[in-house]
Parts: C-alpha cells; sequence; structure tokens
C-alpha cells in the first residue's frame, strides 16, 4: 500500500521539525523571551485600541452636540418665519424666505 503524500501532511512534518529543533536550539529560554515580546506587543495594541476608542466616543459626542444645535437652530428659524409671516400679514407686507 502506497501512502498517499499531501501537502497539508508536508506542512505538518516540517512543522513538527522546525518545534523540535527550536525547543533543542533555544528550549524554555525562547518560549519566555516570546511570551515577554507577545505580551507586550498585545498590550501595546491595546494602549492603541483604548485611545481610538476614546477618541471615537469624543467625536460621537460632539456630533451629537452639532446635531442638537443644528435642530435648535431649525426651529428656532421656523417660529422665526412663522412670526415674520404673522407680521407681515398684519402689517400687509409680503415676506419670502
Amino acid at each position: 500500500m502506497q501512502k498517499d503524500v499531501t501537502l497539508k501532511a508536508i506542512g505538518d512534518l516540517l512543522d513538527r521539525k522546525l518545534d523540535e529543533k527550536l525547543d533543542e536550539r533555544f528550549g524554555v529560554e525562547f518560549d519566555e523571551r516570546f511570551d515577554k515580546k507577545l505580551k507586550s506587543g498585545v498590550e501595546s495594541i491595546m494602549t492603541t485600541l483604548r485611545k481610538h476608542s476614546a477618541m471615537l466616543e469624543e467625536l460621537l459626542v460632539e456630533k451629537r452636540k452639532r446635531e442638537e444645535n443644528k435642530q435648535i437652530r431649525d426651529y428656532r428659524v421656523e417660529n422665526l418665519e412663522g412670526w415674520a409671516g404673522k407680521v407681515g400679514k398684519k402689517l400687509e407686507i409680503k415676506f419670502e424666505v
């Protein structure tokens, strides 16, 4: 019976051999250094993510404030237009907006 050689089988074999060689060469020291670098990298990414999240929150708050101000301004303009129209009718003046 002939064994089928697949790319996956070759890849798995190479991964095992590489892991064995790394363990022989560097052992626990390599793992500890790698873990420290990995933790440091993850902490750095998390710090950046927190900063970006805070910035996005500030932008959203500012956007909400602007939308509220726009709604208030639009409401006031509508009231002024209505008031100007009523005054114009009483004084027989046509206001165009």
